[in-house]
């Protein structure tokens, strides 16, 4: 630059002459070369510059594939099995960060699009028709951006139904486990009161044949003696009246479940509540007939009478024990 301007204030001056001439030929000659070396530089400079574009581009979409994976990972820590073990501060702050990462993510993707907008319009050579070019461009940008807009929006929405169909999922199942464990009570309970009722019934037989002894006893008993005090003549009328009860299958059954009900219920029980028992077993009866059956053995249920005044109630308990 400084010679250049030395030369120039030269000629300006008129320090060329004609023996001088050659002199001042050669420094114009060597100033057109440089013209050359300029242009040269130039067009190294502009590759370099097109390199470093390139460099940045690519460095660009590495950063926004980064972006794509953490918000992939925002969307599985929703889904409904990671979902559930966090609390619910956890859950408040992993969706603020979602929602920053998609609007950095957007606001990036944006940028990228406008400056591949303009490189596209800097490298085109079409001089025909460059306002054309250029709103194609830029409606190819614009219908990309809408394009990933509506994945996003698709991507989200198939995560929520995910979520959703996972917490039905839990939902079933846990139905169907309360379901099981609610069969498997029942079951038991079942198989309890089967039990309970064979025992029963092979108690009532031993009480019939001890029954049948003690009147036998009791019929030796009157025709070795005459005369009886009236406590034994009571015991005397009340045993036989008991032991010559005559009962069917159907009634034995009865009792047995009967009992089998009254003794897991200590406290007693209504003829309203046994019958509604009854009627679970699959029992047809009324309420009359079980009264009628609970007052033909008094040696094995009794009856009592629980509150006072419109609270009273009438309660039979077992003691067949006792």
């Amino acid at each position: 630059m400084k010679a250049s301007q030395v030369l120039m204030t030269w000629l300006e001056r008129g320090d060329c002459s004609k023996r001088s001439s050659n002199t001042f030929y050669s420094l114009v000659q060597t100033c057109n070369s440089h013209i050359r070396r300029l242009l040269t530089e130039k067009q190294q400079h502009e590759e370099e510059v097109l390199r470093a574009k390139e460099k940045f581009k690519q460095q660009l979409e590495g950063i926004l594939r980064q972006f794509d994976q953490i918000d992939k990972v925002f969307s599985s820590a929703t889904k409904q099995k990671a979902w559930d073990h966090f609390t619910k501060a956890q859950r408040k702050n992993i969706e603020i960060w979602k929602k920053q990462c998609q609007e950095i993510k957007m606001s990036e993707q944006e940028e990228f699009l406008k400056d591949r907008v303009e490189d596209e319009m800097e490298m085109s050579d079409d001089e025909t028709g460059p306002v054309s070019k250029k709103q194609k461009v830029m409606q190819d940008a614009i219908n990309y951006a809408k394009e990933q807009a509506e994945l996003n929006s698709v991507r989200e929405e198939n995560d929520e139904l995910k979520c959703q169909l996972e917490a039905y999922k839990n939902e079933v199942d846990l139905l169907k486990q309360e379901q099981t464990n609610s069969s498997e009570d029942v079951d038991r309970t079942v198989k309890t009161l089967q039990q309970a009722l064979q025992g029963m019934q092979q108690q009532l037989v031993s009480t019939k044949q001890e029954l049948k002894q003690c009147q036998l006893k009791e019929e030796t008993r009157d025709k070795e003696k005459a005369v009886e005090d009236k406590k034994s003549q009571d015991r005397s009328d009340c045993v036989p009246s008991s032991s010559s009860v005559i009962m069917s299958e159907h009634e034995a059954r009865l009792i047995g479940l009967i009992s089998t009900f009254l003794h897991v219920h200590p406290f007693g029980a209504s003829v309203d509540y046994i019958w509604s028992f009854l009627q679970r077993c699959n029992v047809t009866i009324r309420s009359s007939e079980i009264e009628d059956i609970l007052e033909k053995l008094p040696s094995v249920f009794k009856q009592d009478h629980h509150g006072v005044g419109a609270s009273l109630e009438k309660r039979w308990t077992f003691i067949g024990f006792d």
